[in-house]
């Protein structure tokens, strides 16, 4: 399916200050501060994973990052996720 978005970076290694940690962002636009993650099934069987990811996240907000979450279902219909991210990259100063 094409995208009217600009084409995000994949595995986007991220230094957070507020956190002091590094993270690696599925896909991201970095100029904008908003990234994306699929949530899988794995994520949500494995309590470790669950967990860390939640974290992860909390703490990418924190630093000022926008976050789109979706999974599997979401990729059944694309144009919501990708109408969600131009919300999100809009806000942010992004002019398409």
């Amino acid at each position: 399916m094409a995208s009217p978005l600009p084409d995000p970076e994949p595995n986007v290694e991220v230094h957070l200050k507020v956190s002091e940690r590094r993270i690696e962002i599925d896909l991201a636009y970095p100029d904008f501060k908003v990234g994306l993650e699929y949530q899988g099934d794995h994520h949500r069987h494995d309590r470790r994973q669950w967990r860390k990811d939640i974290r992860r996240g909390n703490d990418a907000v924190d630093d000022d990052w926008s976050m789109v979450y979706f999974t599997g279902d979401d990729l059944q219909n694309l144009p919501d996720v990708i109408a969600r991210t131009e919300r999100r990259l809009r806000k942010r100063g992004w002019t398409g």
